[in-house]
């Protein structure tokens, strides 16, 4: 509520006030009981608390006069009522609270919990791969290779190259770009097969460099 409170100017009637502490009540309800169904979208999600006495009633929706708070706009308005500060505060003072023996009974917890085990869902993390595909795999190759080359030459370690760094990755990217739109057309598993070749052929090459550069360096 306090939260909710500190934008409201101080000449702010009394009844406003009121409304908008109420108000800050329902959105944390709701955005807890958003984040507990998946997170659907917010039409959906109004069918959904409308059509339920249980949700309505956890939520703070029903009153004497009828449901109300239900319609896609009251809850989009919940859901950015507080600023990411001010829910990082409250996840903080939760996690104190649940941690403290003297608090974990007002939680309904028998025991409060141990905060030194920290519990992490890996599978909301964006990892850096991708599906293992013979190409893919291949120009992750040379780009490894490449970026070798250019760190070695770099140096001062030069060797006679037909093609610099540069227009090799440019073959590269090219040939990946042609493999990609190569499966819309027609006779496209032929096509790819060739692109294929293709990549394996300038891949020995970027590992010809490479392997040249390595033996200069170590000569």
């Amino acid at each position: 509520m306090e939260f909710a409170l500190e934008s409201l100017p101080d000449n702010t009637p009394a009844w406003q006030f009121n409304r908008r502490a109420e108000f800050a009540v329902y959105a944390l309800r709701v955005e807890l009981l958003r984040q507990m169904l998946g997170t659907p979208g917010f039409e959906a999600f109004s069918i959904t608390l409308a059509g339920s006495e249980l949700l309505t009633d956890f939520c703070g929706c029903r009153s004497i006069a009828g449901i109300r708070w239900t319609s896609k706009s009251s809850l989009h308005r919940a859901s950015t009522l507080f600023s990411d500060e001010q829910l990082r505060t409250l996840n903080t003072l939760l996690i104190e609270c649940v941690g403290a023996a003297s608090l974990a009974g007002q939680f309904g917890l028998k025991e409060p919990e141990d905060l030194l085990v920290c519990l992490i869902d890996t599978t909301c993390l964006e990892a850096n791969i991708h599906f293992p595909v013979d190409w893919l795999l291949l120009r992750d190759v040379s780009t490894t290779l490449l970026k070798a080359i250019k760190l070695i030459r770099k140096e001062g370690l030069l060797n006679r190259m037909v093609d610099l760094p540069e227009a090799l990755s440019k073959s590269m990217n090219r040939l990946c770009i042609e493999m990609t739109h190569a499966r819309r057309k027609t006779g496209a598993k032929k096509a790819r097969k060739g692109i294929l070749r293709k990549l394996k052929g300038l891949l020995k090459r970027i590992g010809a460099h490479a392997w040249c550069l390595t033996e200069s360096g170590f000569q």
